[in-house]
Formats: structure tokens, C-alpha cells, sequence
């Protein structure tokens, strides 16, 4: 079984590196603690990093402006999270 994860924060992607801060995280409909995010967020960015990079995505940036994504890089038109 693989969960959903969401995540929220304020991120950018510089230089194929995920930059930022996390405000919240959840598996499925379950809000992880804010102490267990913050004390493992370097961990969490490095699964977030592997699972872009295993769907195929190459990502040299990304940001929100205005609402809206601007991304540099190269997204399959077709993109299986389940590897």
C-alpha cells in the first residue's frame, strides 16, 4: 500500500536542490506532529528529492509567482509514482 503524502510549505526547487520550509505534513488524512516534522525535515526534503527523481522528472527550478508554477526542466508526459 502507498499512502498519499501531502505537503505544504514554502518551497523552490534551485538548481535541482528542494529549498524551503514545511508548514504542514500529512499521510493521507492524518496530520503528522509539527515536533516529529521539524526534527526530521532534512529527511523528509530527501524523499521528496527520490520520489521526483524516480518518476522520471528533471527539475533545474521551480517556483509559485503569482499563484501559478514556473518550472525549468523536463516532465514526462506520463508519470508512475508507484516505482
Amino acid at each position: 500500500m502507498n499512502p498519499s503524502f501531502y505537503y505544504k510549505g514554502d518551497y523552490s526547487i534551485v538548481d535541482g536542490k528542494l529549498e524551503g520550509s514545511m508548514t504542514e505534513l500529512k499521510v493521507g488524512p492524518m496530520k503528522v506532529p509539527d515536533d516529529w516534522v521539524d526534527n526530521n525535515e532534512d529527511f523528509i526534503n530527501e524523499f521528496v528529492e527520490d520520489r521526483l527523481n524516480s518518476a522520471g522528472m528533471k527539475v533545474e527550478s521551480a517556483k509559485f509567482t503569482d499563484g501559478k508554477l514556473d518550472i525549468k526542466g523536463t516532465i514526462p508526459e506520463e508519470i508512475d509514482f508507484a516505482k
